[in-house]
């Protein structure tokens, strides 16, 4: 029937994205064995995704040679990843670090996605919590939520077109009520299925603002890694 075919159509366009990237190549699955951190991945997965980059009449202007040109946006921990009570791995998703003038939106979008790729075991059936914290940073960018929120679309799209079956749930947060208007346009645009896995916290997105209490509430955080998860945001402040 149709969902069948909606399945099939699924596969062949994921297919073809990893094909496009060269995901199955020696190059993306034997790169440089001297990965010590989380960040060494990141850096890697940049420097990858630039070679591949396709945009739309942009010209990528990246130093590659040396590592942290792009903001690292994303990160499962340093050199232990963050878990959740469940034993899921948590990914930390800071939107405020997005940088235009280094590159535009969607390469992150593509960088996230291959760092991801390269993070997750494809011969597991792992399943992550993403944290998308959309709070401001000491000297970062820090565009305006209402801003970041199609990166947030983008990024919600990419994992639900190339591994719908890793997001177990997304937290955004926190989100200022002035974007509600925004979130509720852009859910159109998300698959149901993704959607009903996200959850939007609402509150204040300044710097000093605190992690929202409901965190806590769900069952997926304790206060130990909560503190790591703070502290891994301070520890991008400029």
């Amino acid at each position: 029937g149709r969902t069948l075919e909606r399945a099939m159509e699924k596969m062949n366009l994921y297919m073809q994205w990893r094909e496009k990237y060269q995901l199955d190549g020696s190059t993306f699955r034997k790169p440089n064995p001297t990965f010590k951190t989380d960040k060494d991945v990141w850096d890697w997965a940049v420097n990858y995704a630039a070679r591949y980059y396709q945009g739309d009449s942009v010209k990528l202007d990246l130093n590659l040679k040396e590592p942290g040109t792009l903001p690292r946006i994303v990160r499962f921990g340093d050199v232990i990843d963050l878990k959740a009570l469940d034993g899921r791995r948590i990914v930390q998703v800071l939107p405020g670090m997005l940088d235009k003038t280094v590159a535009p939106q969607d390469f992150y979008s593509l960088c996230v996605a291959i760092y991801l790729d390269f993070k997750l075991d494809r011969e597991s059936n792992e399943t992550i919590h993403v944290f998308v914290d959309l709070r401001a940073g000491k000297n970062w960018p820090n565009a305006a939520p209402t801003v970041l929120m199609p990166f947030v679309k983008d990024l919600t799209n990419q994992l639900a077109d190339n591994m719908p079956e890793r997001m177990i749930s997304t937290i955004v947060y926190p989100v200022p009520s002035l974007a509600k208007p925004i979130w509720a346009l852009f859910k159109g645009f998300i698959p149901s299925k993704i959607v009903n896995k996200i959850k939007v916290l609402w509150g204040p997105s300044g710097v000093k603002s605190p992690i929202p209490k409901t965190m806590m509430k769900d069952g997926i955080l304790d206060e130990h890694t909560l503190e790591q998860i703070e502290n891994y945001r301070v520890d991008e402040f400029l």
